[in-house]
């Protein structure tokens, strides 16, 4: 049988990271370590490079614990609304969450005054990828994280570009809608891949 090395520069990894850093600068850096880091083993390089990276982003809550369980004290945030039933580990773990449906934000709500706890959250706006968060349209569910109790805390809002590997029209039109919709909120938002950097 032949056995396939995968072997991990992390060296090189942050050399990405700084050069990334430098052509955003005063600009927050959110690592994607979901499907363990897309298979380069998100455990090691979130701990190796944990002092470079201002938010880990993941799929899964699993990936979130393991990560945190590993050492890490990177703000982690779960890129997909979870369901009421992890909201205790999350909160034990201090993990961000996304949310965009105005019913998840209702039953964080209710959870949080019930255990008296702060859930951090971010909120998501669908510009345009239509594949996950709040229509850009729709503001009833942006309004109800808004207005939500101060026990939500609200971290950040962001989006997601449908075709920033390519020149494309829906990329101005994305970033227009999220600059408009976004502009009178002064916590920290985020939108840009690796391509749109």
């Amino acid at each position: 049988m032949n056995g396939r090395i995968l072997t991990i520069n992390c060296k090189k990894i942050k050399e990405n990271i700084e050069s990334i850093k430098g052509l955003t600068s005063n600009s927050k850096l959110l690592l994607i370590a979901k499907a363990n880091g897309y298979g380069l083993g998100a455990e090691e390089i979130c701990k190796h490079l944990s002092s470079e990276l201002d938010f880990i982003g993941v799929a899964t809550i699993e990936e979130a614990v393991s990560i945190r369980n590993s050492g890490v004290k990177t703000p982690i945030l779960l890129l997909t609304e979870p369901g009421h039933e992890n909201l205790k580990i999350i909160s034990s773990y201090d993990i961000s969450i996304t949310v965009h449906k105005k019913e998840t934000i209702k039953e964080i709500e209710a959870f949080s005054k019930k255990e008296n706890v702060c859930i951090k959250t971010h909120f998501k706006i669908d510009t345009g990828m239509t594949r996950l968060g709040s229509p850009w349209k729709d503001n009833d569910n942006l309004k109800s994280w808004e207005k939500s109790s101060n026990l939500i805390i609200k971290e950040g809002i962001y989006s997601h570009f449908a075709n920033s590997d390519n020149v494309n029209e829906l990329n101005n039109i994305q970033l227009d809608r999220f600059i408009n919709i976004t502009k009178d909120h002064s916590m920290i938002k985020h939108f840009a891949n690796s391509d749109a950097i």
